[in-house]
């Protein structure tokens, strides 16, 4: 395994564990605006389905609300996107999918704490992945509000045409 070659200092390790504490907190509201955002935007799906039921509605109307529901469908696919668990099955992943490979051998893994350049290297990988991961969990909230946004558009030049 290549690890890059890192100081192991204090100041490194204590900056590497505020900055990981970070990027968990960045994960949980991620995955908590996700949840939030999920019921509302459910919601709002149902309410469409619904009023794409009603029999006296003009077909223009009937057409926009119709055309809203692809949208509103969209933002929920992308928030349960969000929400998906993403664990590594590869044996270099950071976290507990890495400790699970070794397969009841505990002095193995003592074995991985006991160099501290290596220690902090790994975690600098953590860091790494964790933070790419809070990163696309909230390019994808962003994309289903866009999307929510659109069918809520649609939605509201389909109510004077009703």
């Amino acid at each position: 395994m290549d690890f890059i070659a890192i100081p192991a200092d204090q100041h490194a390790a204590d900056t590497l564990t505020a900055e990981l504490a970070d990027v968990h907190d960045e994960l949980r509201r991620a995955d908590t605006k996700a949840t939030g955002l999920l019921g509302l935007f459910g919601a709002a799906l149902a309410g469409l389905v619904a009023l794409t039921r009603t029999a006296d509605i003009a077909t223009p109307a009937v057409l926009l609300l119709h055309l809203a529901l692809l949208p509103a469908g969209v933002a929920v696919v992308v928030l349960l996107l969000v929400l998906r668990s993403r664990i590594s099955s590869n044996p270099t992943a950071a976290g507990f999918p890495r400790w699970a490979t070794y397969h009841y051998d505990p002095v193995a893994v003592l074995e991985e704490f006991t160099d501290p350049a290596v220690v902090l290297a790994r975690r600098a990988r953590a860091l790494v992945l964790l933070s790419g991961l809070a990163l696309v969990k909230h390019h994808r909230i962003g994309t289903a509000v866009n999307s929510l946004l659109t069918a809520g558009a649609l939605l509201l030049l389909a109510l004077p045409l009703a």
